[in-house]
């Protein structure tokens, strides 16, 4: 789920909002500028991840990167003013970002060590399948139902992720430091 709700909602924002501004009145010259302006937010995000990521659980990080995500984008979408446009479109990208480095930092520990790369090449394989429908389903919700209603999707993909992670998510933090510990060596009598 992690993977899957974080490609529909990365993408849907990422690949989506540029032409769903020009659809909505904006010429396509403003809509990538605002659109590359909030990019800025990107490379940040990634240092947040870094900053935070062995300091709190991973877990609590993504379900509070999910939902600022899902709030933001909300209202990067709904706002027509080009300001908020950029300054929401940059907190998005910034917790996009952190998002994904900590889904690459807390995926591999969901798994033993036999099964790593297995399960995390799975996970993000699903993830990266439910990317052929994402586009469609955006398109769908667009010509049927209007722009606000991909914006409600995708915050609410984000939402979903989120929800699905704080009740199910294992904790991680506390497993990695059990197995880093030295084990204590039997006592063997002389």
């Amino acid at each position: 789920m992690l993977w899957v709700t974080q490609t529909i909602g990365f993408f849907g924002y990422s690949s989506w909002a540029p032409t769903l501004l020009s659809k909505e009145g904006f010429s396509v010259e403003k809509s990538v500028f605002y659109v590359a302006l909030s990019t800025v937010g990107a490379p940040l995000g990634s240092y947040l991840a870094a900053v935070v990521t062995d300091r709190f659980e991973r877990k609590w990080c993504l379900v509070a990167f999910g939902t600022v995500i899902a709030v933001c984008g909300l209202f990067y979408g709904l706002t027509f003013n080009p300001v908020l446009i950029v300054v929401f479109g940059f907190l998005v990208n910034l917790f996009e970002r952190g998002y994904t480095a900590l889904g690459y930092a807390y995926s591999p520990e969901l798994f033993d060590t036999h099964g790593r790369s297995l399960g995390t090449g799975v996970s993000y394989g699903l993830g990266r399948l439910s990317n052929a429908a994402g586009p469609l389903i955006i398109a769908g919700l667009y010509n049927g139902s209007g722009y606000k209603s991909v914006f409600l999707f995708i915050a609410g993909t984000w939402l979903l992720g989120s929800l699905v992670l704080a009740v199910f998510g294992p904790r991680t933090k506390q497993v990695g430091a059990a197995l880093a510990a030295p084990k204590e060596q039997p006592v063997r009598a002389a």
